[in-house]
């Protein structure tokens, strides 16, 4: 949903998904509620997401994924 052109929809989900138990170490959920903000312009929120997940996953989570997603999670992390 967070790709779909309507990422609106997938962050009403992300909400509603909250409180669903989720391993400590799943970086999964995290990565794609930074996609969401990314593709709703909500930055900052965006890096949060994205920052957590890559430190679980060690940078896996962006492997296979939209170049531009870990373009800009480098361009801010050089930033910060």
């Amino acid at each position: 949903m967070a790709q779909s052109g309507k990422p609106s929809l997938a962050l009403k989900w992300i909400e509603e998904l909250k409180h669903l138990p989720i391993s400590a170490v799943d970086a999964e959920p995290d990565f794609l509620t930074g996609i969401t903000h990314f593709e709703l312009g909500n930055m900052g929120a965006a890096f949060q997401h994205f920052d957590r997940s890559s430190k679980m996953s060690k940078g896996r989570c962006f492997e296979g994924e939209d170049k531009k997603y870990i373009d800009f999670y480098k361009k801010r992390l050089g930033g910060k």
